[in-house]
C-alpha cells in the first residue's frame, strides 16, 4: 500500500492552534495511547477504536437513544446514559435518534492523504512562521499512518512537530527523527515505581527512548504537567530537570499549569476523572516558583 492511501484513525484537527509549536498551527489528534494518566486532557483519545460519547449538558434525558438501540446498549439512570461498550456496535442509531445531537463517535476513519488535504487548508496562514502538529491520544500509536502523513507535509515544505509520550519501540520512535522538526516529550514522573502506580505503566521506555532522540540530534521540548497531588511536587520537578539536562543540555523545559477542564471530557466517555474536586491551577506567583527550581538546574 503506498504511503497516501494509509488508513489511521483521527478524532480532531484544531486550526489556528499557537501552543502546539512555533508559529499558527494546525494539529491534528491522531486517537490511542498507551499510558492512562488521571488527568487526561483527551480522554476521548487515548482508545485507538472509534467509541460512543455523550455530552451531558446537551442530554434532555428524553431516551430516544435508549429506545432506539436494538442491542440494549444504553440506559439512562440518573440523568445520566450509561453505555455498554461490550454491546455497543456503532451503528449509529442512537446517534441518528437524538433530538439534541448530545451522541456522537469519538473519531474517524481516514487515509494519509485526507488527512493531510484537512492539514493543507491552512497552509496560507502557518507557512512562513508555523506548521503542523501530530498530537492525540498520540502519534505513536499509529506508526505508519502518522509517518505517511509527515511525509505528505514534509514533501509540501511544511513545519512539523510531534507531541508524544514516547512509549513506543525505539525502532519506531526513530523513524520520525528525519520527518520531525521538533519533539515535545511528555515526562511526568521520573521516578519508576511512583509513574506505574500512577499511570499505569513503568517509564524506563520514555527515559530510554529520550535519550535515544537526544543522540539523534532531534529538537525536543519537554513538557511536566503540573498536577496537584501527582505531579507538581518540588522534588519530581528536580529530578525531571535534572534527567534532561544531564541527557540533552539543549532541550528545553516547559512548565504546564494544571487545567480541570478535562474533567468534563471523562464525562462524556462514562469514566471517573480521578483528580481530587478540589484541585486547582498553581497561582502565578508559585508558577514563577517552580521555573525558578527549572532554571537553576538548567543555568547551572
Amino acid at each position: 500500500m503506498t504511503d497516501f492511501k494509509t488508513k489511521g484513525t483521527i478524532f480532531d484537527v484544531k486550526r489556528f492552534a499557537i501552543h502546539d509549536g512555533k508559529g499558527i498551527r494546525t494539529t491534528l489528534f491522531i486517537k490511542g495511547c498507551p499510558l492512562r494518566c488521571p488527568w487526561c486532557h483527551n480522554p476521548e483519545g487515548r482508545a485507538k477504536n472509534i467509541e460512543l460519547m455523550w455530552f451531558s449538558s446537551i442530554c434532555v434525558h428524553c431516551a430516544e437513544c435508549v429506545r432506539a438501540c436494538s442491542r440494549q446498549a444504553l440506559k439512562l439512570n440518573d440523568n445520566k446514559i450509561h453505555i455498554n461498550r461490550e454491546r455497543c456496535t456503532l451503528n449509529a442509531d442512537c446517534v441518528s435518534a437524538c433530538p439534541n445531537n448530545a451522541l456522537k463517535f469519538s473519531g474517524r476513519v481516514v487515509t494519509a492523504q485526507q488527512a493531510y488535504e484537512q492539514l493543507a487548508l491552512d497552509k496560507v496562514f502557518y507557512m512562513t512562521n508555523g506548521g503542523v502538529t501530530l498530537s492525540g491520544g498520540d502519534p505513536l500509536a499509529q506508526v505508519d499512518f502518522s509517518i505517511a502523513v509527515l511525509k505528505l507535509c514534509k514533501k509540501d515544505g511544511l513545519n512539523t512537530a510531534i507531541e508524544t509520550c514516547l512509549y513506543a519501540a525505539e525502532k519506531d520512535v526513530m523513524r520520525f527523527v528525519p520527518l520531525v522538526d521538533q519533539f515535545f516529550v511528555d515526562i511526568k514522573i521520573l521516578d519508576e515505581e511512583k509513574h506505574k502506580k500512577v499511570i499505569g505503566k513503568g517509564n524506563s521506555l520514555i527515559l530510554s527512548n529520550f535519550k535515544a532522540l537526544c543522540k539523534a540530534g532531534a529538537q525536543i521540548c519537554v513538557r511536566i504537567p503540573l498536577i496537584p497531588g501527582f505531579t507538581d511536587d518540588d522534588e519530581n520537578i528536580r529530578e525531571i530537570a535534572g534527567f534532561v539536562v544531564a541527557n540533552c543540555k539543549k532541550a528545553q523545559i516547559e512548565l504546564l499549569n494544571y487545567n480541570p477542564l478535562a474533567k468534563n471530557k471523562f464525562d462524556t466517555i462514562n469514566e471517573t476523572y480521578l483528580v481530587g474536586k478540589d484541585a486547582v491551577p498553581l497561582t502565578e506567583q508559585e508558577m514563577g516558583r517552580k521555573r525558578k527550581i527549572v532554571s537553576d538546574i538548567t543555568e547551572e
